[in-house]
């Protein structure tokens, strides 16, 4: 997601010819997604399984940018952002909870070093990928090309 975040502003300005105070706004309502998911997560929090909360989050939040990539609009798009970013607070608490139950306190600092550098290394690669993906290709098919 780190290597979509310079493809989403060239899209949103080139593609829907949005000006920056709308792109802006585009952001704020991703904002109120990750808002309105920690929410959900936090009243349900006793009820939602893990595979639950993980399984949702990495089914919709490709969804939410898949409708973003096709949005011709800012509403399609500003729907986009809403739901990938609802989506990713159920996955990011999926996943953390999971490490939590499942690695033990002792080694659990270094586990998230480790595991840090590892995802590190990731963005920058997916982000040079996307970049010359972006360079070579149109941008909805270089952003497209992420999945």
């Amino acid at each position: 997601m780190t290597g979509l975040d310079s493809m989403e502003a060239a899209f949103a300005v080139e593609v829907l010819l949005l000006d920056e105070s709308a792109y802006g706004f585009l952001v704020s309502i991703a904002g109120a997604g990750i808002v309105a998911g920690s929410l959900i997560n936090a009243l349900f929090a006793k009820l939602l399984k893990i595979n639950v909360l993980m399984g949702f989050g990495v089914i919709f939040t490709p969804i939410g940018y898949l409708i973003f990539a096709f949005s011709t609009n800012f509403m399609a798009a500003a729907t986009g952002f809403f739901l990938l970013t609802f989506a990713l607070s159920f996955a990011n608490t999926g996943f953390l909870t999971f490490y939590q139950n499942n690695i033990p306190v002792e080694i659990m600092g270094r586990f998230f070093t480790v595991f840090g550098l590892v995802e590190a290394a990731f963005i920058v690669l997916f982000t040079l990928a996307i970049g010359i993906a972006a360079e070579l290709i149109e941008i909805r098919l270089g952003a497209l090309s992420y999945f």
